[in-house]
This record gives C-alpha cells, sequence and structure tokens, in this order.
C-alpha cells in the first residue's frame, strides 16, 4: 500500500520574494548612496578625496554583480525549482493514476 507524500512549495515561494524584496531595499539604498556621494565628490578634493569616491564607486559596481547574482538565484527559485517541481508532482499524479 502506498501512502500519497505531497510537499509544500510555499517555503519556496516565501523565499523568493524575501530574496527579491531584500535586493530591491538593497538596491534602492545603493542609489541613494550613490546619489549623496555625487553630491560630495566636488567638496572631496585631494588624494584622501578621490580615495573615498574610487572605493565608493567600486562598492557600489560590486553590489550591481550581488544584485545580479541575488536575481539569478531568485528566478532559478521561481521558475525552476517552484514550478518545475509542481509541474512534476502533476507528471507523477498523473502517472500514477494510470497505474491504479
Amino acid at each position: 500500500m502506498s501512502t500519497k507524500q505531497t510537499v509544500s512549495t510555499i517555503p519556496i515561494t516565501d523565499a523568493t520574494i524575501r530574496i527579491r524584496t531584500a535586493n530591491e531595499e538593497m538596491n534602492s539604498s545603493f542609489t541613494t548612496l550613490r546619489s549623496k556621494a555625487k553630491g560630495l565628490d566636488t567638496g572631496w578634493k585631494g588624494a584622501a578625496g578621490e580615495t573615498a569616491c574610487t572605493k565608493l564607486h567600486e562598492f557600489c559596481e560590486t553590489n550591481k554583480k550581488r544584485s545580479e547574482i541575488l536575481q539569478g538565484y531568485h528566478d532559478m527559485l521561481q521558475t525552476d525549482v517552484n514550478i518545475g517541481y509542481r509541474y512534476a508532482e502533476i507528471l507523477n499524479t498523473k502517472l500514477a493514476d494510470l497505474f491504479k
């Protein structure tokens, strides 16, 4: 006798929402930081100012890469794991019904 096994995809859906929201919030923070830093560019003179501007620019570029990685992970969870699992579960159920 077999027992029906089910797996809830709700935690995956919740995780994708949290990842997307966190990514959007971090991107917004970096946009604000970059905007405020641009306002200081003219006042940052000398080697220390140039170093600060360069490091901030590098930091923001690193954020772009981080954002792309998180977005890719979000997309993979949403399309491959979450939807893919549901599709596989539907097919498995249909196959099991054929053997009843």
